[in-house]
């Protein structure tokens, strides 16, 4: 009888006892939608197609893939227009004025009026 009790303790720790199931026919129930953080406001978040501008205290990096590790491409002085071409994770594809195209944090984003420029150097 002491040689089962170990036994029931695991299983009822790891949870690995039967569950009751649910009735046939009961729809599983759909995960929502997961919200915008509270900090980003909805308008700032990039759509394919969008203009945004650098804002950073000197420039943010443009790099080869969305890894803070990646190689960069080039740095994007603050004011740069970047197009937005796709979201990942925290980082936008992006393509400059000059067509680099690259990954920049998207924090580093804001909304911009206007079209992608050629900037004067």
């Amino acid at each position: 009888m002491d040689s089962c009790r170990p036994l029931a303790l695991l299983l009822l720790l790891t949870g690995c006892m039967a569950r009751p199931e649910a009735p046939a026919g009961t729809p599983s129930p759909t995960p929502e939608p997961t919200p915008l953080p509270t900090s980003v406001p909805a308008e700032s978040v990039p759509v394919n197609g969008d203009i945004f501008a650098v804002q950073a205290e000197e420039f943010i990096s443009l790099r080869i893939s969305d890894s803070t590790r990646a190689a960069r491409i080039a740095r994007l002085p603050v004011g740069t227009r970047v197009r937005v071409l796709q979201q990942h994770s925290r980082f936008a594809r992006v393509e400059t004025a000059d067509g680099l195209r690259g990954y920049a944090l998207r924090e580093y984003l804001v909304p911009a009026a206007g079209d992608v420029a050629r900037q004067a150097v």
